[in-house]
């Protein structure tokens, strides 16, 4: 991974369901943008079976084009993957994933021999992990199980890839991140940060460096993630066919944004914020 790479997009298709996620993605909508991602070069989708719709809707988009990675959970992983297979019109996926990804799964024989079998399966091409938090990040990628490890980041959340970076070089495992919006907190839009004190400071920090640059918080984004020379893969829920656009004609050309971590406070985990 040298500094001269640029990082690959990914369309996350967690929005594809309105009961999931963005209440604006109607029906019709994101076969018009599955199309036009396609059309620009982004030919590879994220998925998952807790998307609602999202696998079928992608699967009839999709036609057979393109490359898709989904996921499963628990034990009954096979009947999960037959089922994804199903809705998605495909016999293979590029990368299976397992959602939530615990390193207590390695003490677990059942998942064990079960991961190590679908290697030979047919059914995917590559395995990896979805995990949150620097353990089970880290345990993935030590684990030699997985060729891809997904985790979160953003502008004010860098310390589990700082963590994980150095490890998946020498274990020669590429590294997928999510979340580079924090749920919209990071947008030119941003949401109601009430009760969040510290995010909502890292936040205007994070606008102000972007108008020093003389550029949107989006693009400010885009151009870290895209730039970054630890990051390989980076998923994106496009909304919009300008956001595909803009993704595209970033440089990635990555601006100095280490300042902006929070150094893992916990108002920078979404997961955190019903419980402050």
């Amino acid at each position: 991974m040298g500094d001269s790479k640029r990082t690959t997009i990914i369309f996350g298709t967690a929005g594809f369901d309105p009961l999931y996620g963005f209440s604006n993605i109607n029906r019709f909508e994101p076969e018009a943008l599955v199309r036009e991602a396609l059309a620009y070069g982004v030919d590879t989708f994220d998925t998952a079976p807790v998307y609602g719709n999202a696998e079928a809707i992608l699967g009839k988009s999709l036609r057979g084009r393109g490359k898709v990675w989904t996921k499963v959970t628990g034990a009954n992983w096979k009947a999960s993957l037959e089922q994804s297979l199903n809705r998605l019109s495909r016999t293979q996926v590029n990368l299976l994933q397992y959602h939530n990804w615990s390193h207590k799964l390695l003490y677990e024989q059942w998942f064990l021999g079960a991961w190590r079998a679908l290697k030979s399966s047919g059914h995917c091409t590559w395995l990896g992990a979805s995990t949150y938090g620097k353990m089970d990040a880290v345990a993935a990628v030590e684990s030699d199980l997985f060729d891809v490890v997904q985790i979160e980041w953003n502008l004010l959340n860098q310390g589990v890839l700082k963590e994980v970076a150095p490890i998946a070089k020498r274990h020669r495992v590429r590294i997928a991140v999510r979340s580079i919006f924090l749920q919209g907190a990071l947008t030119d839009e941003g949401r109601d940060l009430l009760g969040l004190p510290v995010l909502k400071a890292g936040v205007e920090r994070a606008r102000k460096l972007a108008a020093e640059f003389g550029v949107s918080l989006n693009a400010l984004i885009l151009e870290s993630v895209l730039g970054h020379p630890d990051i390989d893969y980076v998923v994106i829920g496009f909304e919009s066919i300008q956001q595909i656009q803009m993704a595209i004609c970033t440089t990635g050309k990555k601006p100095k944004i280490e300042t902006l971590d929070l150094g893992g406070h916990i108002e920078a985990d979404p997961r955190n914020w019903t419980r402050i």
